[in-house]
């Protein structure tokens, strides 16, 4: 069965200012490849995070790759630079398995029989993206078997993550209307959550459109990065059976609230002995030590831990003495990211302000999200 994944924004400062998850992005690919025997890989977009991912992100994509013998992809509004990046990756996967990197957009390939792929990349216009998609699947309406099926892979929202008005949403009513007579699952990228799987095909039907989407590979918020990230398995049969989504666990998260150093030492202990823990993710488990009281710190020697990963976390209560957590050190860990979401109490805010930090021109970025938003007036 293919393998779909979208969205897994390698290296995003998702993956980089969260000290929790910094370098599990790779691990990702790794899990990936460990998952499936899939010899075919399909990408939705937004491989990586930029058009200038570093040369340590291209070698890890290109490891990645060597487990397929074929890979579709479309380009996001995140990497959508020319060429892409897959072009150099041509030239590094190189070994046992040296797969096919096939651009998809403009293209509709036969990849069984009575089986078509095609794919359309994100474009900066709104109309434009929205009239290519359209034109693509009455293409091939018009001139393929009407007992065939098609897979359309678009990077673009018919539910957006952030619901803001200015995303380039479609109409998912509309589409099915349009084309639903005909046997066609619309694949998408950019939604970043698995949740929108809209069926229009019933079940004693063979056409009807459905739409889905398999989750973004990379946690959405510093909230969420013990909920495992998402790919799915494409079954060409359709119907309900169409899609195995698989849960890719990169690392446990786990939480000890500490209380005394006996009780302290034999969880650890036996933390650090569980097997099947061990076995449930690539990386090691990590452990939150939290500590309620500046007074008392546990005594951890990470040296007789060394299938775990330990990390104190202060959370000093609302009704602690105002004093003592004034002069407290931050924890460990403590990012920008984080402080900004305690600042703004909103995590995509936060990331806003993240990104223009870090740009290496912040009035150019205000500008894009301007654009991107279609905001007619910042400051009166």
């Amino acid at each position: 069965m293919p393998l779909f994944l979208a969205d897994l924004h390698l290296k995003s400062r998702t993956w980089t200012n969260n000290a929790v998850i910094r370098g599990d992005a790779y691990s990702v690919l790794q899990v990936i490849a460990q998952s499936t025997n899939s010899p075919t890989l399909i990408i939705g977009g937004d491989f990586f995070d930029s058009n200038r991912p570093t040369s340590e992100d291209l070698y890890h994509a290109a490891t990645f790759l060597k487990n397929f013998d074929r890979v579709y992809y479309v380009r996001g509004n995140h990497d959508s630079c020319e060429p892409h990046w897959f072009e150099s990756l041509r030239c590094m996967v190189n070994g046992s398995v040296n797969p096919q990197i096939t651009e998809l957009h403009g293209q509709i390939i036969e990849i069984e029989p009575s089986v078509y792929l095609t794919g359309i990349s994100w474009m900066p216009s709104r109309d434009q993206l929205k009239q290519t998609i359209y034109d693509t699947i009455q293409y091939y309406c018009d001139n393929y078997p009407e007992d065939s099926r098609l897979y359309c892979v678009i990077h673009t929202s018919f539910k957006h993550l952030l619901a803001f008005e200015g995303a380039y949403t479609l109409d998912a009513d509309a589409m099915n209307e349009k084309f639903g007579h005909r046997n066609i699952t619309i694949l998408v990228g950019d939604i970043h959550t698995r949740s929108t799987r809209t069926y229009y095909k019933k079940s004693d039907q063979s056409e009807g459109l459905i739409i889905h989407s398999p989750g973004a590979c990379y946690p959405q918020s510093t909230a969420e990065i013990e909920e495992d990230h998402c790919v799915t398995q494409l079954n060409f049969g359709g119907g309900d059976a169409a899609f195995v989504a698989s849960d890719v666990t990169v690392r446990q998260y786990l939480r000890v609230v500490w209380k005394d150093q006996e009780a302290l030492d034999q969880i650890l202990k036996s933390l650090n002995d569980d097997k099947e823990l061990k076995e449930r993710s690539v990386l090691q488990p990590l452990v939150w030590v939290v500590v309620t009281d500046m007074d008392r710190m546990p005594h951890i020697n990470p040296a007789d831990y060394p299938n775990l990963l330990i990390q104190i976390r202060v959370e000093i209560p609302d009704n602690a003495d105002a004093a003592k957590v004034a002069g407290a050190d931050p924890a460990d860990g403590y990012t920008m990211q984080q402080a900004l979401e305690d600042e703004f109490n909103d995590p995509d805010m936060a990331a806003m302000a993240i990104q223009l930090i870090n740009s290496p021109s912040p009035l150019e970025e205000l500008q894009r999200y301007t654009d991107f938003w279609k905001v007619e007036k910042v400051i009166d």
